[in-house]
Formats: structure tokens, sequence, C-alpha cells
């Protein structure tokens, strides 16, 4: 029960990172999409949150090196 709980946050937090960067109208592509669809790790997720506001091209929320894990 605890998992599926889980699941269920990590599915909302994925969802709504992806609405915010779709209304910051950064476009995401398949496969980096799928990656957000599919992390069920809440840590990484929160790190995507919290890089998002600050990126010029939604791949760079995975790559860029400057942007602090916190």
């Amino acid at each position: 029960m605890l998992e599926a709980i889980a699941r269920g946050k990590a599915r909302g937090t994925a969802n709504y990172l992806l609405l915010c960067l779709y209304k910051a109208g950064l476009e995401l592509s398949e496969a980096d999409r799928e990656r957000v669809l599919s992390c069920t790790d809440q840590e990484q997720l929160a790190i995507w949150v919290k890089r998002a506001p600050y990126v010029d091209r939604a791949e760079d929320m995975f790559t860029d090196p400057d942007l602090s894990r916190s």
C-alpha cells in the first residue's frame, strides 16, 4: 500500500514538472518526457522541479552542472 502511495506521489510530481515546463514554453524530447514520467525517485524529481525555473532549455534541467542539486 505504501509503495502505491509513493508511486502516486512521484507520478503527481512528474506531472507537475511537465506542466511547469509546458507553461514556461519549454519542450521535452519524447525520451526526456518518458524519463520524467518513469522516475520514482522523489528526491530526483524534487531536484528537477527546483531546477526547472532556471533553465533556458528543458534538457538543461538534466545536464547543467552549474545548477545546484538543492
